[in-house]
């Protein structure tokens, strides 16, 4: 799956899945997007026992996911900004940049903001 979704040339992703917990992660290969060096330079670090995660910034994530929502629909993207947005400080001056730099004015409207 990795090999396959590299090749792509935009957007290739697949997910981790912890199968006892139920956890998910996304794991989102590097494209030509300005979005990804920003996000690289503004990675989080969580500490798990002896591991540290490096997480995605929120606002990278939502600006995705508006874009997913774009070409397929799923209200499932639009729940989960709203929770993100409920539950994390975001960076809503950068997030609106992208959005209208991307023409996502109609899907961030739907996420209540």
């Amino acid at each position: 799956v990795i090999h396959e979704e590299r090749a792509r040339q935009q957007r290739g992703h697949f997910n981790l899945v912890h199968f006892d917990s139920g956890y998910k992660a996304d794991v989102y290969l590097s494209a030509n997007d300005p979005l990804h060096p920003w996000a690289l330079r503004n990675r989080r670090a969580i500490e798990l026992g002896d591991y540290t995660l490096w997480l995605t910034p929120p606002e990278y994530v939502i600006v995705h996911k508006l874009e997913f929502f774009r070409e397929g629909g799923g209200e499932k993207h639009i729940r989960d900004i709203r929770g993100m947005l409920a539950a994390t400080d975001v960076d809503r001056a950068l997030i609106e940049r992208e959005v209208e730099a991307r023409g996502l004015a109609g899907e961030w409207s739907r996420c209540g903001t």
